[in-house]
């Protein structure tokens, strides 16, 4: 396959005073993507689809990634404190416990948690930053891309080479502060992000952090590209004002949640194999995640702290052909454990329901191990210069085995029953459920 190209403008001169100075080379990049790396290729447009490219990317500099994917017609992305926000693609803005499975996010084109284990905020864990593309899929797409793929797909395409060293920094208001690193050479890249903010509302600060490193090479005839990103991220949340005058000048900078925070670790590393013989290019990729998160869940009656991590590993093959008739069939399969614990350390305030039903104490304390399979194919042939027919289809099957480390039912902590019929959280047997 023939790499795909995006070039990448460097940013010159100086930003406004709000945004403090940036420091950067005054050249123009030229940056390498495997074409391997991008949805687009085997989307062949059946359906609706927006790219942010690189010099954009770079203009924009984000301090959210809001500020970048709103550029996208079809998508927004509501920003939260810190680095929070919720998504729409072609839909509403969808919240709760559901909402992050409507989207699949992946980081070229490998998803970057396993089915079952999203994070509704969860682009947070990709560096859109220093991204070389930024490809949305609007609508469903899951015969191309699997389950999640309900509303959309979001795919990060990072670089493996580059021609210049180059930093930057940005000083801001509010104790902004942001430095960036590219570094890389023929066959090799290294993207570092640093921010911090004290926030401009009280006990709002946060400190992200980002590593990406990507080397080319070829080995026994196979070209590999292997990549390895890894995210950070310390933030004290800020919660809604509420009340008469919350707009008030100084009602709105303040925080009512000053103890609220979120911190959330992420690493992947994935390795792209490639084999091509005349129209016909075979790819292996194997690749290991491994995420976690502390999470103060101060918008909930009781205020209780969840403590959450997925570990990962599979292999996704392909087989693609290129003409008049062309193909993809490939395979997917990976195998996951993820574990989570929620804990409320005081009593509930509120109303008599509230109080009886969300006692302190253990709430949930569970394992899952699972595994996910799939095979699919996609198939098309040009009937005319921009005309093709195109047919997807793909079966998955994803199992789950759950094991409960604490009381059944839906009981307190010591065992004794709840007012109001029982306690909220309800912990289920040990059980074993697949999906296909």
């Amino acid at each position: 396959m023939s790499p795909t190209w995006y070039p990448q403008r460097l940013a010159v001169g100086a930003l406004t005073a709000l945004c403090g100075t940036v420091f950067a080379a005054p050249a123009l990049e030229e940056v390498v993507v495997r074409a391997e790396a991008s949805v687009l290729p085997g989307h062949r447009g059946a359906g609706s689809v927006g790219v942010v490219h690189a010099d954009t990317i770079e203009l924009t500099r984000a301090s959210h990634v809001h500020e970048v994917l709103v550029r996208v017609p079809g998508v927004w992305v509501s920003r939260g404190s810190g680095h929070e926000h919720l998504t729409a693609i072609r839909s509403g803005v969808l919240t709760g416990a559901g909402a992050c499975g409507e989207f699949l996010l992946l980081e070229n084109g490998v998803p970057i948690r396993p089915a079952g284990f999203c994070n509704v905020n969860n682009l947070f864990e990709m560096n859109t930053e220093q991204a070389a593309a930024i490809e949305v899929v609007r609508g469903p797409a899951s015969a191309l891309f699997g389950g999640n793929a309900l509303h959309g797909v979001v795919n990060t395409v990072t670089a493996t080479s580059a021609e210049a060293s180059h930093g930057s920094l940005e000083a801001g208001p509010y104790g902004y502060l942001q430095g960036r690193l590219d570094t890389g050479g023929n066959g090799w890249r290294i993207n570092v992000l640093t921010t911090s903010s004290e926030g401009y509302r009280d006990d709002t600060g946060h400190g992200q952090h980002k590593v990406y490193g990507g080397v080319d090479s070829d080995i026994a005839g196979w070209s590999v590209s292997s990549t390895l990103s890894a995210t950070l991220l310390n933030q004290e949340t800020g919660g809604f004002v509420r009340g008469f005058e919350a707009y008030d000048s100084a009602a709105r900078d303040s925080n009512p949640n000053p103890e609220a925070y979120r911190d959330a670790r992420s690493m992947r590393l994935a390795s792209v194999w490639q084999r091509v013989s005349g129209d016909r290019a075979v790819t292996l990729t194997p690749y290991l995640r491994r995420s976690s998160m502390a999470f103060f869940q101060h918008f909930l009656p009781g205020q209780p702290l969840e403590n959450n991590a997925q570990s990962s590993v599979g292999l996704t093959a392909r087989v693609e052909t290129e003409g008049t008739w062309r193909w993809t069939a490939g395979a997917v399969a990976e195998v996951f454990r993820g574990t989570l614990s929620e804990q409320q350390d005081g009593p509930t305030t509120g109303s008599a329901f509230l109080v009886a039903t969300r006692p302190p104490g253990t709430h949930y304390d569970y394992d899952v191990v699972g595994a996910t399979l799939a095979a699919f194919y996609d198939a098309g042939v040009n009937l005319a210069d921009d005309v093709e027919m195109v047919a997807s289809a793909r079966l998955e099957r994803n199992t789950y085995d759950y094991d409960n480390h604490h009381l059944v039912g839906n009981s307190r902590d010591d065992g004794s029953t709840c007012g109001f019929g029982g306690c909220l959280y309800t912990r289920p047997a040990d059980r074993e459920d697949g999906y296909t």
